[in-house]
């Protein structure tokens, strides 16, 4: 009896996808937790922007589709590019905190490009000037 052995085409399978996604996950839940213990709503706004803005473009990435932070004056949507517009995958509407920004969407392209990008996020008098960077995603000041 002869056993031969098939190997399947190299690439990207349902596994290493959900690999992909666990980890996301997990490093997404421990942003949140340490946002909210640390004081202040402007750093906790600061690193749930970074921390997204890193999953948005690792997901731009992985599925090969543009992927962008979309904002308005109280808050973002991350957003995939799917035919003709943007679907909205998730959203965040810190309390007390607005924003003014250069564009109202900063993309992420696949090959691991962000397009450039400035924006101020205010809070109770504070402020924070923010621009698109490579690490970390995004530098604020």
């Amino acid at each position: 009896m002869v056993v031969r052995l098939t190997r399947s085409a190299p690439g990207f399978g349902l596994v290493e996808m959900l690999v992909v996604v666990s980890i996301l996950s997990v490093l997404a839940v421990g942003a949140s937790v340490l946002a909210v213990r640390s004081g202040g709503a402007l750093p906790r706004t600061t690193d749930l922007l970074q921390t997204d803005a890193m999953a948005a473009r690792h997901l731009a990435m992985l599925s090969g589709l543009d992927h962008a932070l979309v904002f308005s004056g109280t808050g973002w949507e991350v957003s995939r590019r799917s035919g003709d517009g943007w679907t909205m995958l998730s959203s965040q509407r810190p309390a007390g905190v607005s924003f003014a920004f250069s564009r109202a969407d900063w993309i992420m392209r696949p090959d691991g490009a962000v397009a450039d990008f400035d924006l101020r996020i205010s809070s109770n008098g504070d402020a924070r000037d923010c621009r698109a960077a490579t690490k970390p995603m995004l530098e604020c000041r």
